[in-house]
């Protein structure tokens, strides 16, 4: 997703009243992100930035959040393990279609990943990702989406433009594993959380959720919030697939292969079972491509190279596993709410 420049998006926070605590956001954008130092990967699928014009200096105030955060359930990380299915353990039957979706809305957050492009300009939105809520202040995604990110906002449902700081990063570029990362925001604005499900194997329902790159730009609440408008923000985009298989990669991550559509700007969404209960965080996708052909023959340069437009002919998403999630957020000491096994 090209670049954008913010400084239109931020002035209009000058109009909010100061909550209780309220944060100058001219002080919270001269610090550096914080990120810890941890070990751990996969190929992104956020969207990739794109040479811009740099951004006028930003002029900001404070930030709204909501009055009264939707209560979460959260299990200390010694105490994490489920207790396994069995003939005495119910299964939570699926959530119809209106809740899945309030939950999806509520729960996931597009991460607008702010860089300066050019020495002396201003902060712009190099690219973007998605993310979601396990505690009203702790939001989960890809590590690749905050890669290089001088400053994260997110766009939280209810809340408008909020600011987060990495608190954990496996830096996946650098260690080549996995694939996640960490971000908190000052206070509570999350108005749903997602609690960890059970894993997955193939043919089960899933719902792929997140901000393709390829709809929001087209988005008119996109437009809008970044005109000033903190009222407005991109719809979030369901996409419904099955699993095909459950994976070792390369790297040794468990990966969860699914048919939902998917696109840059979906890295760090959550993947769904029909519960509503996180079964993956998607990570990235793989395209069968193929140059279109006229009268039979491939469209080629004087040199034999491929070139006009490109025919997809099919892919696959990629999710890393809620065992994969565990194993990170244990290792965190990050706290996450359970849940039992879904019924199919």
């Amino acid at each position: 997703m090209r670049p954008v420049s913010i400084a239109l998006m931020l002035a209009a926070l000058i109009a909010l009243g100061a909550p209780s605590r309220a944060e100058n956001l001219n002080d919270l954008l001269k610090a550096p992100v914080q990120r810890a130092q941890d070990g751990l990967a996969a190929d992104p699928l956020a969207a990739a930035p794109a040479p811009v014009a740099p951004a006028a200096p930003l002029a900001v105030a404070p930030v709204v959040v909501p009055a009264a955060p939707m209560p979460v359930a959260v299990v200390p990380p010694a105490a994490v393990v489920p207790a396994p299915a069995g003939p005495d353990t119910a299964a939570a039957a699926p959530l119809g279609k209106a809740a899945l979706r309030d939950l999806a809305r509520n729960a996931t957050v597009l991460v607008l990943n702010l860089r300066t492009v050019k020495k002396g300009g201003g902060l712009v939105i190099a690219s973007t990702g998605s993310g979601f809520f396990i505690d009203p202040q702790t939001v989960m995604t890809n590590s690749h989406v905050v890669a290089g990110a001088e400053k994260l906002i997110l766009s939280v449902a209810g809340a408008g433009p909020v600011v987060a700081e990495v608190v954990s990063d496996t830096f996946v570029h650098e260690n080549g594993r996995a694939d996640f990362a960490l971000l908190r925001t000052s206070r509570p604005v999350g108005l749903a959380t997602l609690a960890l499900g059970t894993p997955v194997d193939s043919l089960t329902e899933v719902f792929a959720v997140g901000y393709p790159g390829v709809v929001t730009e087209r988005d008119q609440g996109r437009l809008e919030l970044l005109q000033g408008d903190l009222s407005a923000a991109p719809s979030v985009v369901i996409s419904i697939g099955t699993v095909q298989n459950v994976m070792d990669n390369d790297s040794g991550v468990e990966m969860i292969t699914h048919s939902a559509m998917m696109h840059r700007g979906n890295s760090g969404g959550p993947l769904l079972n029909g519960c509503g209960q996180v079964i993956g965080v998607n990570t990235q996708i793989s395209l069968d491509r193929a140059a279109l052909n006229v009268g039979g023959k491939p469209l080629v340069d004087k040199s034999g190279n491929s070139v006009g437009n490109v025919a997809v002919h099919g892919g696959f998403g990629f999710a890393q596993s809620v065992d994969e999630m565990r194993r990170f957020l244990r290792s965190r000491q990050q706290a996450f709410a359970v849940a039992g096994p879904c019924a199919e």
